[in-house]
């Protein structure tokens, strides 16, 4: 889980998409999700997707890695 703000984590997304990292993650707790940022480009990521409880996650930079997301958040309560 993160340890730091929502909004400093989606700022230093610019700074993996400028190193072209491929995906990028951030679990986001308060609102039980990933956010998925994928496409870097220019300094950018060009795709962000959220995956909610209830879905799998697939890992496009791993084949083979997906995580359930309503296992990650097993256990926590709000």
């Amino acid at each position: 889980m993160s340890v730091s703000s929502l909004l400093v984590d989606r700022e230093i997304a610019a700074v993996y998409a400028e190193a072209d990292v491929v995906e990028y993650w951030i679990v986001n707790a308060a609102e039980r999700c990933i956010e998925v940022y994928r496409t870097p480009a220019n300094g950018r990521y060009q795709s962000m997707q959220r995956i909610s409880e209830g879905e799998m996650l697939e890992c496009s930079a791993l084949s083979g890695v997906s995580v359930n997301v309503a296992d990650l958040f097993a256990g926590i309560t709000a």
